[in-house]
């Protein structure tokens, strides 16, 4: 019976597995300049030749063969430790990984050049590369990555298990029978520590382009949906919010308060201060009219100066209370501006019943009466419209 897996299959289909990687992040579209591929694209290459130069044991003088190899498994797994670091944040750009692997490289030199036992530099090598994926996983996990990014969890999962299997290598090597020097010979240490590299290897390549599939689709999202100076919601994605509510059976459907905000004189602030300063204005009524309302409520900027807020489960009165709350809070100093300029806006309130089948361009139209009558009455006021 086979003490282990046939080791030379492994490395071969390991090499396949990191040259096939490296070449699809090297021509698919959108991974150049993405944060983190440049160092997953060199991590595939760098595993790839170490597996090729492990193969190459018997053909290649021992010392090079062995040397090379683990040096090239030292650097490509520093480069995986770095592309998750850069993937996860990209102003980290210090390569302090890619020191690490050097410096690492340097004292597995030294153990070979003194002629440290196979189990001493393979403890060694073991080690080195599970503090590298550990590292890289915690650094896909760091700051709620793994919520924030789902696809975030491959990587996580799969250089974690090729860890696991090099902490039970480590075991057997310190706690099992002495190993067989020849390391393309059969054996459960190798295939423990072979076996599970394969896996590590597709998630480095692929599992690094689906992370970037998903970053790309939700940032497209973002664009699509998102008003890019202030970060609210914008018109488009707050209709498409609206119509959802009234696929709802009328007896499911919330009450919905709708208010929308005008900023008073606004084409005065642009002229007097300039329109850095109107941005900054633009800025600080997104920032208190997000920061006021509750998570299931909606805050969007229908274009210009003019938003829209909608309370979830409030009527005319309540939301006509709560805008007169975002009323005062909005006249507050505006962060950059002059100390002098204060924003104030006019606000329009109407109500959506939802034992009603009104279209919401009637809704919208009788907040837009009230808003004008705010803006008649001497801005900075809130006006109800009631339904009818």
């Amino acid at each position: 019976m086979s003490r282990g897996l046939d080791i030379p299959t492994l490395l071969a289909a390991e090499a396949g597995s990191a040259l096939m990687s490296a070449l699809l992040m090297s021509v698919s579209p959108g991974v150049r300049g993405a944060p983190g591929a440049r160092e997953a694209m060199l991590a595939s290459w760098a595993l790839a030749l170490a597996f090729v130069l492990q193969l190459l044991r018997g053909t290649l003088p021992e010392p090079a063969a062995v040397l090379g190899a683990n040096a090239a498994m030292l650097v490509g797994t520093g480069f995986v430790f770095e592309s998750y670091r850069r993937f996860n944040d990209p102003s980290r750009t210090d390569r302090r990984s890619l020191k690490a692997s050097v410096a690492l490289v340097i004292v597995f030199a030294g153990l070979l050049a003194t002629g440290a036992s196979y189990t001493a530099r393979a403890v060694f090598m073991s080690v080195s590369l599970f503090v590298f994926l550990f590292g890289g996983a915690r650094e896909l996990m760091r700051d709620d990555g793994v919520r924030r990014e789902p696809s975030r969890l491959i990587g996580v999962s799969l250089t974690m298990l090729t860890g696991a299997a090099l902490v039970l290598r480590v075991g057997l090597l310190l706690l099992g029978p002495p190993p067989d020097p020849d390391l393309l010979a059969p054996s459960l240490e190798r295939s423990i520590a072979f076996f599970p590299a394969t896996v590590m290897v597709q998630g480095v390549g692929l599992g690094f382009l689906v992370m970037l599939r998903d970053r790309g689709e939700a940032k497209a999202l973002a664009l699509a949906t998102t008003d890019a100076l202030t970060g609210c919601l914008n018109r488009r994605a707050l209709e498409q919010q609206l119509e959802r509510d009234l696929l709802l059976p009328p007896g499911q459907r919330p009450p919905l308060g709708v208010v929308l905000v005008d900023l008073d004189h606004f084409k005065a602030v642009n002229d007097g201060h300039g329109h850095a300063t109107g941005d900054l204005v633009l800025k600080h009524t997104a920032r208190v009219l997000q920061g006021a309302v509750r998570a299931s409520d909606v805050v969007a900027r229908l274009g210009g100066e003019e938003f829209c807020v909608v309370f979830r489960g409030a009527d005319a009165r309540r939301s006509a209370e709560l805008a007169d709350r975002l009323r005062l809070a909005l006249a507050t100093p505006v962060e950059g501006a002059p100390p002098s300029l204060r924003a104030t806006a006019s606000f329009g309130v109407t109500c959506f019943h939802p034992s009603r089948d009104e279209p919401w361009d009637s809704v919208f139209r009788r907040a837009d009466e009230a808003l004008y009558r705010a803006k008649a009455l001497g801005r900075n006021r809130v006006e109800v419209a009631e339904p009818g």
